[in-house]
């Protein structure tokens, strides 16, 4: 006699094959549609979810999920060589590294990074760009999800290849607009250095220079406390400009000084390293945790001809950029005594939900979350549609300081930069941490 089928619970069924609930998955597999239930039938569904429970438990979360689903395996789903069935990309604006593509105050910026630079890199300018805006706008407004409008962004290019200049530029810009201390160029030492700087100012641009090195102490066999507090910082900091953080507690009161809560922090980094010293810091934790999907990473090329500097550069920012920076902030829109978070003002979708640019962004999400990516690009693409939506936000107070609202145009200029930098992260695991020494952070291959 055949028993009859009936819904079992995701503990119950993970109870019964050895295995372990995640959220909505149990052995990999997502529960589509049925609520918190699935159909198990002892007779025909056993042997499936015990192989998918195998699967689960060697790592290969996509083959479990088509396991368990009832779904058919390719014969080459085990050969990392294949050709795979991957998510279509999103639309993206095809060349938004340009002043052009960035347009309004972004493209003013890049335009005179560039152009009072040494060695030019459009690409580093743009960052540069980035980081001065959302600092300088980070008090004032929130994404359209009330997420923060702060980055945190890493430069990449060879020693001496025009690194340090756009930091320096973007910090002159600040202070030359009255906003002393937007852009900090110092060298904080740990968490409670970062802590600091937040309580003196708490939208703040932070300058790191040789990140890569930051991150192999982090992840050296001998941990350095100091880089380990820098890293638990900027992982509880990124998404706490809509909150109240409290920072680091300790026994004593006196320790710490000031114990009141940060209001709506919004800390934006720009780390500057060499690809080399940045894959030398890549570690399989910081990869799982969230700590490298966190930051949107910029490479270029340097320009194919490099001329000695002309002694008559200007390199103080001119006063009609300085002025336009100005009128924009003080142009961004207030919350006027309205309900929001520490009167953030949140910058719409142009169309709102219903609109092209929700659209798009939703399409990125979807990408992001879908299921035929292997455990390491999940964690790699993790924060796209987040990364993305910030940048977007960005560009469209540059272009309309007044009455900023986030077009499609916005969403695919930004998803264009974190497609490029999730590039970056996954080109270095295939072409550093596979060749790792015995003994040393590998990612696992899938």
């Amino acid at each position: 006699m055949t028993e009859t089928a009936h819904p079992l619970s995701l503990d119950e069924i993970a109870g019964r094959i050895g295995g372990q609930v995640h959220g909505s998955f149990v052995i990999g597999a997502q529960v589509l549609g049925q609520g918190g239930n699935v159909r198990w039938s002892p007779q025909g569904h056993l042997n499936v979810y015990a192989e998918g429970a195998a699967r689960y438990h060697s790592g290969d979360l996509r083959t479990a999920t088509l396991i368990a689903l009832g779904l058919p395996v390719a014969e080459n789903d085990n050969d990392p060589d294949a050709p795979r069935d991957l998510p279509v990309l999103p639309r993206m604006h095809p060349a938004p590294w340009t002043p052009e593509s960035a347009g309004g105050l972004l493209g003013e910026v890049a335009t005179w990074v560039t152009s009072t630079a040494i060695i030019p890199v459009p690409e580093l300018s743009l960052a540069a760009s980035l980081a001065l805006l959302a600092g300088l706008c980070g008090d004032r407004v929130l994404a359209p999800t009330e997420a923060g409008v702060n980055v945190f962004m890493t430069t990449l290019l060879a020693t001496a290849g025009g690194k340090g200049h756009p930091p320096r530029a973007a910090r002159e810009l600040g202070d030359a607009a009255g906003k002393l201390g937007a852009v900090s160029n110092g060298d904080p030492t740990s968490y409670a250095a970062l802590e600091r700087i937040l309580r003196r100012r708490p939208s703040t641009v932070i300058v790191l220079d040789e990140f890569g090195l930051v991150l192999q102490d982090i992840n050296a066999r001998h941990r350095s406390a100091p880089a380990a507090s820098i890293r638990k910082f900027l992982l509880a900091i990124y998404d706490q400009a809509n909150s109240r953080f409290d920072g680091r507690a300790y026994a004593s009161a006196e320790t710490k000084g000031d114990d009141s809560p940060i209001e709506g922090p919004a800390l934006t980094v720009l780390g500057m390293t060499t690809p080399g010293t940045l894959y030398e810091g890549l570690s399989e934790a910081s990869i799982s945790d969230g700590f490298i999907n966190r930051f949107v990473f910029f490479s270029a090329s340097p320009p194919a001809i490099v001329k000695p500097p002309s002694l008559g550069r200007r390199a103080r920012p001119p006063q009609l950029l300085v002025d336009l920076l100005r009128d924009a902030i003080d142009s961004l829109p207030r919350m006027d005594g309205l309900a929001g978070a520490f009167n953030k003002f949140v910058i719409p979708f142009e169309g709102g939900e219903g609109g092209e640019a929700y659209g798009r962004w939703g399409e990125v999400f979807s990408w992001q979350h879908d299921l035929r990516w292997d455990e390491t690009e999940r964690h790699i693409n993790g924060r796209a549609a987040e990364n993305t939506l910030r940048l977007a936000t960005l560009r469209a107070i540059s272009r309309n300081p007044a009455a900023p609202a986030v077009s499609v145009d916005d969403i695919e200029w930004g998803f264009a930069i974190v497609r490029r930098s999730i590039g970056i992260i996954s080109d270095g695991i295939k072409r550093h941490m596979a060749a790792s020494p015995a003994g040393s952070p590998t990612i696992p291959r899938h």
